[in-house]
């Protein structure tokens, strides 16, 4: 009897264990935006691929994002950790110190010279090797020497991949980011302060199964992670459209769940998966929890203004500038005579105070934001309308005579193509129903294209009539 029922235990345990194993390939796969039938893929190269070598150096750092790796999804890490990769070394995580553990990270290098995967927590420092030495020798000698015999390197945390906090000014340790100091290999960043922990494993299981790393973006970040902006996802997402936001931490608007952007909150120009991921095993994440996203898996977070300001708030009020009365149109095509005017322009929200202009050149790599406001008719106030954007655009060094290619915003934030046949063809960018003073956020964040831009916008009635502004906000973006 007593046979049986271990042999009994033993059956079920396993029957528990395969399924786990099986819903961990099937949220990893998930999480990299990978097809069901890759599903069966990821399973064979889990349970057939050697386990991958993994060495974690941490230089200057906190440990939160050891931290945060281990508190992922409590199966995740653990069927990582003790079946998919041999952890050789953390220092946080081994029971071994001082010469013992120095000998065993030097034993696993020599032995898996060309295998291992790197991971590195925390910037480097390029300034007096007094700021962070081991044993005599610079961190920046240590990543060096692991760095060029390593398969891969993964730059976990936004000190990592950025600099972080040791690189905001003024930046005393001369800290710099791992692709900084890489150009030959295999390179990944993992940014956030801490990094969401089921990002990293993600990206482990995708190497052990494909051999590489997932696509990325620009700025060397898994697309499946970081491909959006916090806002779009975002439980608070509607009260932004309807333009509620809470104005102080505790009002009214606050305890109902009211939009934060009001404070400061950067979940706009952020990309990264913490509004569907979420954290504490997907229990909730900081702007559900009631405060704004600091931003901080962007470069140079720590520098990017003020945290519980608005991007787009200055010291003094911020001034549109004037752009003149509108242009209105009814659904049959013919202008009409309208009170309504328009003030609105372009700002850099990464430098500090932010001024408006209504025309702008800057660099495709800079954060902006295009604001306006509506001064509408009185005869349209309390009607229910559609906020319209569009602009008009012509690549950098296009002919002349080139005709303008046309664009809007839908309400997802989405560009889509746009013939100009018919005003009655624009797409709402946001539903209202219009104040006396309407204001329209259009765009936060960065350009995708070099070239030309004239912004227009304003609102569409019910019964058809379109008013929006005569004078456009021009914007020139280059490399």
């Amino acid at each position: 009897m007593y046979t049986n029922l271990t042999t009994d235990n033993y059956l079920w345990n396993k029957r528990i264990s395969r399924r786990h194993f099986i819903k961990f390939c099937t949220t990893i796969a998930s999480l990299l935006a990978l097809p069901p039938t890759m599903i069966p893929r990821i399973v064979h190269a889990l349970e057939t691929a050697p386990r991958l070598p993994v060495l974690w150096l941490s230089f200057q750092n906190c440990t939160g994002c050891s931290e945060s790796f281990l508190r992922a999804h409590t199966s995740s890490v653990e069927e990582l950790i003790f079946n998919q990769i041999s952890l050789d070394y953390h220092h946080n995580l081994q029971a071994a110190a001082g010469e013992t553990a120095e000998q065993i990270l030097a034993t696993a290098r020599e032995t898996h010279l060309g295998e291992y995967v790197l991971i590195v927590e925390g910037s480097l420092s390029l300034a007096h090797p007094g700021y962070s030495t081991t044993a005599g020798e610079s961190e920046v000698e240590i990543f060096q020497r692991f760095a060029q015999d390593a398969k891969a390197i993964i730059a976990v945390g936004t000190c990592a991949s950025f600099g972080g906090i040791p690189y905001a000014l003024p930046n005393p340790t001369g800290a710099v980011s791992l692709p900084e100091l890489v150009a030959n290999k295999p390179l990944i960043n993992v940014p956030g302060c801490p990094p969401i922990p089921v990002v990293i494993t993600s990206i482990l299981v995708h190497l052990i199964t494909f051999g590489v790393f997932p696509e990325m973006d620009t700025l060397k970040r898994p697309v499946s992670f970081y491909g959006e902006t916090v806002h779009k996802k975002c439980s608070r997402r509607q009260f932004f459209n309807d333009g509620l936001f809470a104005e102080t931490f505790g009002d009214n608007g606050a305890k109902q769940g009211w939009c934060l952007f009001k404070l400061g909150c950067k979940g706009t120009l952020t990309h990264n998966a913490c509004a569907t991921i979420k954290w504490n095993e997907s229990t909730s994440f900081p702007i559900e929890s009631g405060h704004g996203c600091l931003g901080c898996a962007e470069p140079n977070f720590w520098d990017n203004g003020r945290f519980y300001r608005a991007l787009t708030a200055a010291t003094e009020p911020v001034i549109l500038p004037y752009l003149g009365k509108a242009n209105a149109i009814n659904s049959t095509g013919q202008f009409l005579a309208t009170a309504t005017t328009f003030a609105g322009g372009i700002a850099l929200t990464n430098e500090g105070e932010t001024q408006f202009q209504p025309n702008l050149t800057l660099r495709l790599s800079r954060m902006v934001a295009i604001h306006g406001t509506i001064k509408v008719e009185p005869a349209h106030i309390g009607q229910a309308a559609d906020l319209v954007v569009f602009a008009a655009y012509r690549p950098l060094f296009a002919p002349a005579n080139l005709s303008p290619l046309y664009f809007l915003l839908d309400a997802k934030d989405n560009i889509l193509p746009w013939n100009r046949e018919n005003m009655i063809d624009l797409v709402p960018f946001r539903q209202t129903t219009l104040n006396a003073e309407q204001e329209v956020l259009m765009y936060e964040g960065q350009f995708i294209a070099t070239g030309s831009l004239e912004v227009y916008f304003g609102y569409r009635l019910s019964e058809g009539t379109v008013v929006t502004n005569s004078k456009a906000i021009k914007i020139m973006i280059t490399e």
